[in-house]
């Protein structure tokens, strides 16, 4: 902003450090007077929101609500890292939306961290039912975090949209 409390125009690249403007941005969750800012931790952050929502049907704030319902931690293993590239993973019933990579948004049971996502909860699901015997994995698929932080509500007044 300039100094007379202007919006000073957003720069446009793909590189660069944050400006003042990209602060405002964070702070306000959106671009003042619906501009766009394009720089790489805006558009990083911006991507991995409209990612949440396409993909899974999850709200920004029900992505995060959840992630706090589940104690910042993995829903199955409780590992406070995402491990992986970084990135927490939102797992969903693969067989309500089975035709589709995206969720509908009404299966999606939890967040895992990478190992749990990819190799736990998948690996586990392929299993012939007489050999799915681990107990931690049964309760996390039986009622999963999700269910429970919808029916539960969100710890503020507005209830989850997933």
């Amino acid at each position: 902003m300039y100094r007379d409390g202007a919006v000073q125009p957003l720069r446009v690249n793909s590189i660069g450090s944050v400006s003042e403007n990209c602060e405002i941005l964070a702070a306000t969750g959106h671009a003042p007077e619906g501009l766009l800012c394009k720089c790489t931790e805006c558009d990083r952050e911006y991507r991995k929101r409209l990612h949440i929502k396409t993909r899974y049907g999850l709200s920004w704030e029900d992505y995060v609500g959840l992630l706090a319902f589940q104690g910042e931690t993995c829903a199955v293993c409780r590992n406070v890292t995402p491990g992986g590239k970084g990135v927490w993973h939102v797992d969903h019933d693969h067989k309500c939306c089975p035709q589709s990579s995206e969720s509908c948004g009404e299966c999606v049971r939890g967040i895992l961290c990478s190992p749990c996502n990819s190799y736990g909860v998948a690996w586990y699901e392929a299993l012939p039912e007489h050999l799915q015997t681990f107990d931690i994995l049964n309760l996390y698929l039986q009622h999963p975090p999700a269910k429970r932080y919808k029916q539960q509500g969100a710890p503020t007044e507005k209830r989850p949209t997933f």
